[in-house]
């Protein structure tokens, strides 16, 4: 931060005159406004941070604990089979039970599958929104956070 003596400033116009002392002033106005606008700039920004870190971590608690569910389910149907394998002996019964069983496990996979792709999404989406609330423009299209000119978009 500038530090201003109101001393220097008296003795700046006493000695190089009022034009000196007009030009140390607006010196100072050009520092206290540029001080102004950087500093919400840097809260905002800082906000947003805040912001997108929450909603991150709320995506991930929720995708832990589906998973932490699925892992659950996964292991009641390993121990249904091994209770049922000890009670049939019919291979037949068994392979359609087994059957069965593994067309359950896809399902789960597929959900586990679901979530990790909305998990992603809704990445992206955290950051073209906070693009926008920082920029007030859309997110590039080049598809990277930050973006990065290409060789095409720089005319290089």
């Amino acid at each position: 931060m500038v530090m201003v003596d109101e001393g220097s400033l008296v003795s700046t116009a006493r000695n190089n005159g009022p034009k000196a002392f007009a030009g140390v002033i607006a010196l100072v106005a050009i520092v206290l406004g540029v001080y102004a606008m950087v500093e919400p700039m840097s809260q905002r920004i800082e906000n947003a941070e805040k912001a997108l870190a929450d909603y991150k971590l709320d995506v991930r608690e929720r995708l832990a604990e589906r998973t932490e569910r699925w892992e659950r389910e996964l292991q009641r149907i390993r121990e249904r089979m091994l209770q049922d394998d000890e009670r049939e002996k019919d291979d037949s019964a068994r392979f359609a039970r087994i059957d069965a069983q593994f067309v359950e496990v896809e399902t789960q996979l597929r959900g586990i599958r679901t979530i990790a792709n909305l998990r992603v999404s809704a990445e992206e989406r955290t950051d073209r929104m906070l693009w926008k609330k920082l920029f007030g423009e859309e997110l590039p299209s080049t598809g990277y956070w930050p973006p990065v000119d290409t060789p095409s978009e720089s005319g290089e």
